[in-house]
């Protein structure tokens, strides 16, 4: 019976998807107006996205991964859905947006959207010298360390509540033919490799 319940929902999900135009928006989810038992995504920009449906008891009951356009939205019907509590989840490459969705007597409540922001610094390697640099988003206390390839660490320090973060180190003295770049905040862990002859 549950399996039958994924399959219905899989396929109303994938039939029900509605793609079309529209002016550039934030990236949301929203309910559509009247009776209908439906939600609206709409992404403001051209990306990959992946998009997980889980039931409060049943578990994941729907995942994809797909390229959307800027301005494209998406309808998915969920007159399949029993009254419950269910999450969306739309990750892209740099956040994570959770949407609660509850379903009671064939009326979609939808709370407010929860964003988790990635981070992801850019490293660049010219004359001698790494620049690092992050976007200005603030990400709280961002801790880097630094190690040469053999696990020696070179560098380390803290960065209080660093909304914009670029730092240039010269490489010409270091050990061995590559650097390690661990940048770290309280929920978040990045690594990069850098070579260096």
């Amino acid at each position: 019976m549950k399996n039958l319940f994924k399959i219905t929902l899989i396929a109303s999900l994938l039939l029900t998807s509605v793609f079309a135009q529209a002016a550039e928006v934030n990236f949301l989810l929203k309910v559509k107006a009247g009776r209908e038992k439906s939600v609206v995504f709409v992404n403001e920009k051209t990306q990959r996205l992946s998009l997980t449906v889980s039931g409060a008891n049943e578990g994941i009951l729907y995942q994809n991964s797909m390229d959307v356009y800027a301005g494209a939205s998406t309808t998915y019907d969920l007159t399949a859905f029993p009254n419950g509590e269910y999450s969306f989840k739309l990750e892209t490459a740099t956040d994570l947006t959770t949407y609660n969705v509850v379903i009671t007597n064939g009326k979609v409540q939808l709370g407010e959207p929860v964003v988790k922001t990635f981070f992801k610094p850019t490293l660049l390697s010219k004359d001698g010298l790494v620049t690092l640099s992050l976007d200005d988003k603030n990400y709280g206390d961002l801790a880097l360390e630094i190690y040469n390839s053999n696990n020696e660490k070179l560098y380390e320090d803290v960065f209080e509540g660093k909304a914009k973060l670029k730092k240039t180190f010269s490489i010409d003295k270091a050990n061995g033919r590559e650097l390690t770049f661990i940048v770290k905040s309280a929920d978040q862990h990045f690594t990069q490799k850098v070579s260096i002859y």
